[in-house]
């Protein structure tokens, strides 16, 4: 079958939904997957251009149905029926694209050869590489035009937001030395086992919800209506305890239920899998990122992102790990949005390696993981005092050592300061909360005198 019966299946696999937000995604997917105009034909291929310029703007919500468009361009009621979804049939146009300028490049080769066989060798080569460069990529960025175009618009961006040109995190403190979670990030959390690290996880992928965001969260520790409490209580800001024990009044309630429907109506979505297939079997990072390819979120959460690495046989326990943390931060670079993983600690290389190091090496599995991390944090809970500590055990872009939060779930994450409650260390003897709120308002005041994100949240 020819690109061009390809190319027309796709236009129709993209427009006939009658959602236009799934129509919207169509068209962005198909995009994000590679599709390039040049690959389409002359009549298809300027109706395709307006699809991703109503998609890419404000005008999203205007890409027209199939039967708009049929009336537009009589000739496309003969549009065959697509043999595949979006996904697959930008495959099949970009495998018969590459393989049509292969074999162009191959001919022209077998005239030019005998007129001198090294030259010709050397021009193959060169075109094959900026054709494998173009529509595969290889991990290659040039100090070019290109990288300019970007570094001065990037330069813009962090002088208009106070330097934070990435997702902001929840914690003003954190963005000031950060600049939020970049596009392509991986951001490690890793805890022992009842340390808050799940919580943690959800609380950000919160606040970016009700910042109008699009998330789509992966656990297989906890199932979808017990991981959707957690999120409703923090949308609420409900006492989760409160909330298990039946503990609300009926004024209480209806308050609560008000809040949610209007919750749930605006901008943001939160979207929670197990990350199974189609087959019904527990799929790996492939599988998140084709649903991500789906849904198209600002940001993914990895609760229990170690049991990705259970998937696979024949290899060590440490060779699927290795893979895992490398193949997460492929996936975040590829789909150029966040990713926020959650990892288990090692009890034995915690305890052994107390007050010894900056945390990285108690995290199961360090080397493979602590390599490609962009932001790696130590999460310790002090249960007495009911607040989490954020070690920036690993992060490439500050020396800043972290910060400490309320850890009270459904109610407030909010920053409490810069002190940091060590692991293992017990409470002081009269048993008080630390209070590093001063001293932590004081260093949000050398930046900007204002108080945390957080703050701003009804939680």
């Amino acid at each position: 079958m020819s690109v061009q019966s390809h190319a027309r299946m796709l236009l129709r696999a993209m427009t006939e939904d009658n959602n236009a937000d799934n129509r919207r995604a169509n068209v962005i997917k198909a995009f994000s997957l590679g599709l390039d105009l040049e690959m389409l034909d002359p009549f298809v291929g300027p109706i395709v251009a307006d699809l991703k310029d109503k998609a890419t703007t404000h005008l999203g919500s205007f890409v027209p149905h199939l039967k708009d468009l049929e009336e537009s361009y009589p000739l496309l009621n003969e549009l065959p029926e697509p043999t595949g979804d979006v996904e697959e049939l930008v495959y099949r146009i970009r495998s018969k694209f590459i393989a049509a300028k292969v074999d162009s490049l191959f001919q022209t080769w077998t005239a030019t050869r005998k007129k001198g066989a090294i030259d010709a060798m050397l021009k193959l080569h060169a075109e094959l590489e900026q054709l494998s460069q173009e529509q595969v990529g290889g991990g290659i960025t040039d100090f070019d035009e290109n990288f300019v175009d970007w570094f001065l618009e990037d330069l813009q961006d962090r002088g208009s937001n106070d330097g934070c040109v990435g997702l902001p995190y929840p914690w003003e403190v954190l963005n000031m030395h950060l600049g939020g979670m970049n596009p392509g990030d991986m951001i490690a959390l890793w805890a022992l086992p009842k340390n808050m690290k799940s919580w943690l996880g959800l609380y950000m992928a919160c606040f970016a919800l009700q910042a109008g965001k699009r998330v789509l969260v992966f656990s297989q520790d906890m199932n979808d209506k017990r991981t959707l409490a957690r999120v409703a209580c923090m949308v609420a800001g409900i006492d989760y305890t409160d909330y298990r024990h039946g503990r609300l009044s009926e004024d209480e309630v209806e308050e609560v239920r008000s809040f949610l429907y209007e919750a749930v109506s605006l901008d943001g979505k939160l979207r929670f899998t197990t990350g199974r297939r189609l087959d019904g079997k527990q799929g790996g990072i492939e599988e998140i990122e084709r649903q991500a390819r789906q849904f198209m979120p600002d940001l993914v959460l990895l609760d229990s992102a170690y049991t990705l690495g259970y998937q696979g046989s024949g290899d060590a326990r440490w060779e699927r790990m290795a893979n895992l943390s490398s193949n997460i931060k492929a996936t975040a670079e590829r789909l150029a949005i966040p990713f926020i993983a959650i990892f288990q600690e090692n009890e034995s290389k915690a305890w052994k390696y107390k007050g010894k190091t900056s945390g990285t090496a108690s995290i199961a599995d360090a080397s493979h993981i602590i390599r490609d991390v962009d932001v790696g944090i130590r999460v310790v809970y002090a249960e007495w005092a009911e607040q989490i500590s954020l070690h920036l055990a690993a992060a490439r872009e500050t020396k800043y050592p972290g910060l400490t939060i309320w850890a009270k779930p459904g109610i407030s994450f909010d920053y409490v300061g810069d002190e940091l409650h060590e692991f293992g260390n017990a409470p002081p003897e009269n048993k008080e909360q630390s209070n590093t709120s001063d001293k932590g308002q004081e260093h949000l005041d050398q930046y900007s005198g204002g108080s945390a994100f957080s703050e701003d949240l009804p939680i």
